[in-house]
């Protein structure tokens, strides 16, 4: 009996170690699913940075502001086109496309997408009298990042979460996450640098982000400088089908 407790705690030794390498050799592939979608290519505005080109679909042109889109992980941002047409037209909107994303070259690295962001949101605020930004899902992070990072006029979280390392805890609970993870997302971190006017807006039947995650980062923010909007019967995904999502946006950025 001795003998098969032996063996029994060996190999589940075995299995968990193996189990924890391949999480964390894969884990990027986990986090990042990039659309390789290239429509709308007569939109297209490309930065090179880092001697690679960094996709962005420009929608209206000549205006005084503009409007900077950070899209969620598995997210074509391309598909945001009809529906943003219909919306802040005193604005020209960039959307980003993050490196291995619908035809940006490289590959998707936390530092990286941080890096791009800045190049661009940079330049554009070379050219505009102020600069706002959106980031969806793993993009509210990138738009935290940026938001802490320089002075915008308004910020714009959708399905936010406060930490992605909070999240993949939750996800595999055994394993040592804070340890094994390479890219963190930690947007509550960055809450206290932020100094803009922000909306959080969040889905009821959020399951991938649960609520505890975005509640979290809500309860971060300022009382004065914080509105958050929750949309019924809304899911992670589904949220943009929501004319409420379009009104909250296209209000509180006009404002």
């Amino acid at each position: 009996m001795e003998n098969i407790l032996v063996k029994f705690a060996s190999l589940s030794l075995v299995i968990y170690i193996s189990l924890t390498l391949f999480i964390y050799i894969k884990q990027r592939g986990f986090i990042y699913y990039p659309s390789k979608i290239e429509e709308f290519k007569e939109l297209e505005k490309v930065y090179n940075i880092d001697n690679l080109q960094i996709k962005t679909l420009l929608l209206n042109r000549d205006k005084d502001s503009a409007v900077l889109y950070f899209g969620g992980n598995a997210e074509a941002v391309e598909y945001n086109i009809p529906n943003f047409s219909k919306i802040l037209k005193e604005f020209d909107i960039y959307f980003v496309k993050y490196r291995g994303y619908g035809g940006s070259q490289g590959n998707p690295v936390e530092k990286d997408l941080y890096s791009d962001a800045l190049y661009i949101f940079d330049d554009l605020k070379k050219r505009y009298k102020n600069v706002s930004i959106i980031g969806r899902s793993l993009g509210s992070s990138v738009a935290t990042y940026v938001a802490s990072k320089r002075d915008i006029e308004k910020l714009v979280l959708v399905t936010p979460f406060d930490s992605l390392e909070n999240i993949a805890k939750d996800i595999f609970p055994i394993f040592p996450i804070s340890f094994m993870l390479k890219d963190k997302f930690n947007s509550i971190d960055r809450v206290d640098s932020i100094k803009c006017k922000t909306l959080i807006i969040t889905a009821i039947n959020d399951k991938i982000v649960k609520k505890i995650y975005s509640l979290n980062l809500i309860n971060k923010f300022k009382k004065q400088n914080i509105q958050s909007i929750t949309i019924a019967k809304a899911d992670h995904n589904t949220i943009s089908l929501f004319d409420l999502y379009y009104k909250s946006i296209d209000n509180f950025l006009l404002l």
